[in-house]
């Protein structure tokens, strides 16, 4: 059967050891009420935060930031099958983050630059039409 904690055990930091004064005590999360000080509760708000938003958060190209659920993440490029520790999340619907890949920053910039040419196309057929009516307005 567990054990009480004394009063003095729980007036120790569990993360770094130092003695904590009342203002200098946080509850930490964990069910046995051990007492963490305020360093180390930041940290641990910090370090919890980026995770929630590396898992939730997306930007888009122009720098609108999203929040939804995204697939899984894996530690491999979905598209050239390398292993690395930061892979960008590419998504192509704002409506439903799971439509997108977990790729290495290589692959990404590769298909960044690939559907910008759908936009490039755009462009052109744009100066053509362009072109095209200047040409009509000199003709008449």
């Amino acid at each position: 059967m567990p054990t009480k904690k004394s009063e003095e055990e729980r007036s120790i930091c569990r993360t770094c050891g130092i003695k904590l004064s009342d203002e200098n005590r946080y509850p930490s999360h964990k069910k046995n009420r051990q007492y963490i000080c305020k360093e180390c509760y930041w940290k641990s708000i910090k370090g919890y935060k980026k995770d929630y938003l590396r898992r939730r958060q997306v930007f888009t190209t122009g720098r609108k930031r999203l929040l939804g659920e995204k697939r899984k993440w894996t530690n491999i490029c979905e598209l050239c099958g390398n292993k690395r520790k930061v892979l960008p999340y590419h998504h192509w619907d704002d409506n439903d983050l799971r439509k997108g890949v977990w790729l290495c920053g290589k692959c990404h910039h590769k298909i960044e630059i690939y559907e910008g040419l759908v936009e490039l196309e755009f462009v052109e057929k744009w100066l053509k039409l362009k072109e095209k009516v200047e040409a009509e307005i000199l003709c008449t």
